[in-house]
């Protein structure tokens, strides 16, 4: 799930979560349908796996997941990251 993000004020942030689509990978990646939910005032201090998890879960997703973000100011093909710990949401939201 590619995300993007939008800072607020007072620190707070903004979530954009794309899922229902595929991703593809030729020519280059891609990641096509689904749906864009946002998830806005988002607070950076609690910000966790745990808390995407449970952000993913409220759209009605179980079980084994794989999370992916891009990096900010990067594109798809030179930014895709995978989210597996809370370092890297940590990196996510910086």
């Amino acid at each position: 799930m590619p995300r993007n993000r939008e800072k607020t004020l007072g620190g707070l942030f903004t979530i954009r979560i794309h899922h229902g689509g595929k991703f593809f990978n030729s020519p280059t990646i891609r990641y096509e349908g689904g749906c864009v939910e946002p998830c806005e005032n988002c607070i950076p201090d609690v910000m966790s796996l745990i808390t995407i998890g449970d952000i993913v879960g409220t759209l009605g997703y179980t079980g084994m997941i794989n999370y992916y973000y891009v990096m900010t100011g990067k594109n798809i093909n030179n930014g895709l990251r995978m989210l597996l710990t809370d370092n890297d949401v940590l990196e996510m939201i910086k």
